[in-house]
């Protein structure tokens, strides 16, 4: 009698015994995919990066601000900006990820630049002209060593990497200078009047390109290695430090850029 109590008591422990191993298992192998999940994930970061933003204001003085951003942030914004088409398109991406005013548009910019320019003094017609024979040229070699874009009173846009930049004044020196001719030629030469600025930008970079729209249409120019020379621009620029690396959006008086060959796709994407 008490040896079939003790095999009855056995067997209910043989038989409780695999069920608590089918829930035991599950929540084991559940554990270890979890476990294999967050080690494939990429690690979650807070760290934040320095990005320095200029913006050129319309009565030609320049804001400068610090911004500490979160480094994926920066990463995401720079994934965005390869595949945004317009000028628009990118500006809503600067105030997205909050790198430019949420009030900015590029109305408001235009609408500045606008009033920015009449104090420029600018030879419009020999500059197209110039423009176009460059155009003829680079049609007929149909080279594709050397791009040069000249463009006026246009919508800019672009970046660039490894970057030496030099940003100064022009006009106070024009003006001076063009005082002194007037009065050595007694005004009988206007045309030897200089081209005047209230401000002068210069870009000379390992890679970099440019998008413009304006008085010659559409040009574009990105290579490396990598010149940009703007007038009269009003809009904003932002420094990446940790990256290398700059980019712009605004408008601009004159434009003239030159790269060398078009850089591959793989570089566009580690510049953008």
């Amino acid at each position: 009698m008490q040896t079939t109590s003790i095999l009855r008591k056995c067997l209910a422990v043989g038989i409780i015994l695999p069920f608590i191993g089918t829930a035991v298992i599950p929540s084991i192998n559940a554990s270890i995919n979890n476990q294999s999940i967050q080690e494939r994930l990429p690690p979650a970061t807070t760290k934040t990066i320095e990005v320095i933003r200029y913006e050129y204001k319309s009565d030609g003085s320049i804001e400068k601000k610090v911004l500490e951003v979160p480094q994926n942030e920066v990463r995401a914004f720079q994934d965005e900006l390869r595949f945004a088409q317009t000028t628009e398109e990118k500006l809503d991406l600067y105030k997205k990820y909050n790198l430019v005013p949420q009030n900015v548009s590029m109305d408001t910019l235009r609408k500045n630049f606008n009033e920015y320019v009449q104090r420029v003094n600018s030879t419009k017609t020999s500059i197209e002209n110039y423009a176009q024979n460059i155009n003829t040229i680079q049609h007929l070699k149909r080279s594709s060593y050397i791009q040069i874009v000249i463009n006026t009173d246009c919508t800019v846009d672009g970046g660039d990497v490894f970057t030496l930049r030099f940003t100064f004044g022009l006009s106070p020196i024009i003006g001076r200078i063009n005082l002194f001719l007037l009065i050595l030629f007694n005004a009988r030469f206007p045309d030897m009047q200089l081209p005047s600025a209230d401000l002068l930008m210069v870009h000379i970079s390992g890679i970099g390109d440019i998008l413009t729209e304006g008085t010659l249409g559409i040009r574009y120019c990105g290579g490396m290695p990598f010149f940009l020379l703007m007038t009269g621009f009003v809009g904003f620029r932002c420094i990446v430090p940790f990256f290398l690396t700059d980019w712009f959006i605004g408008d601009s008086k004159q434009v003239f850029a030159v790269s060398g060959p078009e850089v591959p796709y793989q570089f566009h994407q580690f510049m953008k």
